[in-house]
């Protein structure tokens, strides 16, 4: 990407982790990107954070990119467009920890409930970044989409229960790979999120 411009829109799709929620918008990981490229690149960076808490499925975030006109107009005229999503459409079935129809209370782990719930993921993802990319070269844009990980608290709750390692598998491990095939079919970076260190501050870039 060659760097003219000397102001940039990053454009943030997602749940509640880009809106910020637990630490505040102008603490959100979106934020605190901008400012990294700021200091990076030198430039200037207006957020459009799309980001949020509502349980909006990636299919539901196709159909918004498809037909919401302010949002297209952002994405066209994004330099860095940045993706997180999945845990809206699983979280919903599992509970938080538990309690969803795919993870009842008293029951055992419901794995063909969790089939149905996440292999409707596969085309949401790819109907997703194909709307974007129509919108946003990957040439032109930076598109990055999250490899979220799977949430502490509920890795915790999951190892209490026993059930990690089907869940790992089952609520994350399928829609994971989702993701980086999507993204390998329309030139779109995949970042490994839970990998990403800080050395003291923790908004160092």
């Amino acid at each position: 990407m060659c760097i003219r411009d000397r102001t940039w829109d990053l454009v943030a799709l997602g749940d509640s982790t880009p809106t910020g929620y637990g630490v505040g918008a102008d603490n959100s990981y979106v934020q605190v990107y901008a400012e990294c490229i700021e200091q990076d690149l030198g430039v200037g960076v207006v957020v459009h954070n799309w980001a949020t808490n509502d349980t909006r499925t990636v299919a539901e975030w196709a159909e918004e990119v498809r037909n919401n006109d302010e949002l297209r107009d952002n994405l066209r005229s994004a330099e860095v467009i940045t993706i997180w999503l999945g845990w809206h459409d699983v979280i919903p079935n599992i509970g938080v920890p538990r309690g969803g129809p795919c993870y009842p209370r008293t029951q055992e782990v419901d794995l063909d409930c969790l089939a149905e719930v996440t292999s409707s993921m596969e085309l949401a993802f790819e109907d997703l970044l194909a709307e974007i990319v129509c919108l946003a070269s990957p040439g032109e844009t930076l598109i990055l989409i999250a490899d979220v990980g799977i949430p502490p608290l509920l890795v915790e709750r999951w190892k209490e229960d026993g059930t990690f390692d089907d869940l790992k598998q089952h609520a994350y491990q399928v829609w994971r790979e989702y993701i980086v095939q999507a993204a390998a079919r329309h030139g779109v970076y995949v970042v490994n999120t839970y990998e990403w260190r800080t050395a003291g501050d923790r908004r160092s870039c």
